[in-house]
């Protein structure tokens, strides 16, 4: 990704395991979104760089989408394909 001051990334701050107020939680930044709406994160290091969502400040929506699944697709190195034969669907419940 090279650096722009246009560009920028969502960052999460997990507070689940923060001890008090003043203690930094857990960082990460926004990967993916599922096919569900599910937000998918990977760690803030240089090896996931390529991974990050990034959005333009100045561009639309659909142009920032576009972007990001050219770029996924130009350099697939976060994606797995996975070959299954007699797939079976397990039901399952979600509180």
């Amino acid at each position: 990704m090279e650096e722009n001051p246009d560009n920028y990334v969502l960052v999460l701050e997990d507070r689940s395991e923060a001890k008090s107020p003043a203690e930094a939680g857990k960082l990460s930044v926004v990967s993916e979104q599922d096919e569900k709406g599910k937000i998918k994160t990977v760690e803030p290091t240089e090896e996931n760089r390529s991974a990050f969502l990034v959005f333009k400040k100045n561009d639309g929506l659909l142009k920032n989408f576009m972007t990001n699944l050219r770029r996924q697709f130009n350099d697939p190195t976060h994606f797995g394909v996975i070959l299954a034969y007699n797939l079976q669907i397990i039901k399952t419940s979600h509180i």
